[in-house]
Formats: C-alpha cells, structure tokens, sequence
C-alpha cells in the first residue's frame, strides 16, 4: 500500500481550488475534504458564519482528514487556508500520523477573483461568497512563499503541473 498524503490547497475564494481539488482526486486516487461541503452539510451556506461555526467546520474537516490518513488514504483539502497557522495545523496533524504534506497554493490575482465572484452571481455552480467576505479574505491573507508551498498561476496546464510539481 503506497503512504497516504495530505494535499493541502489553499487560495482566495474564486481561485479554483475545488476544481484543482477534483484534477488531484483523479490523478491521484485520493479523498476529497472541502470546506464548502461542510458548509453545505451543515446548512449554512449563504449565511455569514460565526467563529464558532467556523472553528467547528475546521473541527469535522480535521476528523475527516485524520481518519482519512490513519485508514490509509491520501486527502486533498479543499479550504482557503488563508493564514500560517491554519496551514501549520494541518501540517503537523499530517506529522503527527507520520503522513508526507504538500502545500499547494493556487494563486490568483484579486481582479480575476473578483471577476470570478461576478460571472458567478446566480448561478449556483460555487458556494456563494460575496463581496464583503472576499474582501475581508484578501485583507486577512498570509500567502504562502516558495518555503512554505508549491505555487499554481494557472501558466501551465493543471495536468503539467500536477504530473511535474504533486508528489
């Protein structure tokens, strides 16, 4: 059995990290954890959460991905990630269950962000998330750098840079 790995994206609302997500559990043959999922389950969607709500949505996407890992499956987590320490969380859950972690940060520029949050108004093809909380997401971002995690700009095509760049 190969070793599972946890795949952490993260990334601006809008930047396509569930798309990417769907592009790894293909090639890969792994799990997917979404946040938006979550979020759906648990019939919050299009409401402004509370940091409780949001500490528990982190809390079921931890279980999920733990008892992922320890049954021996890889996982791609599908949330923004949006700050050091809620990447380092992950990381060390992946350390502490000896499971290898890579860092994928889909990087977008806040135009086509907010392009994207536009073309998506009405259409129910993403989570809605609007304008105020994109804003507040970009303001509250902490990118990653080249130490932290690999970078997708979208100039390649995602099947090169997942057969060139995804362990």
């Amino acid at each position: 059995m190969k070793n599972a790995k946890l795949y952490i994206l993260c990334g601006l609302p809008y930047s396509g990290k569930s798309t990417f997500a769907s592009e790894i559990v293909k090639r890969k043959n792994c799990e997917h954890v979404s946040v938006d999922q979550i979020i759906n389950e648990m019939g919050w969607e299009g409401i402004k959460l509370t940091e409780s709500q949001w500490r528990e949505i982190y809390q079921i996407a931890h279980h999920k991905i733990e008892k992922l890992l320890i049954d021996g499956r890889s996982v791609v987590y599908d949330g923004a990630s949006q700050t050091k320490k809620q990447r380092e969380d992950l990381t060390n859950l992946a350390l502490k269950l000896r499971k290898e972690f890579q860092i994928i940060y889909i990087k977008v520029p806040d135009t086509e962000i907010y392009n994207r949050q536009y073309l998506n108004l009405g259409t129910n093809s993403h989570l809605a998330v609007g304008r105020d909380q994109i804003d507040y997401v970009i303001h509250h971002f902490e990118e990653p750098d080249l130490t932290e995690a690999i970078i997708y700009d979208e100039s390649m095509p995602v099947d090169d840079f997942i057969k060139e760049k995804v362990f």
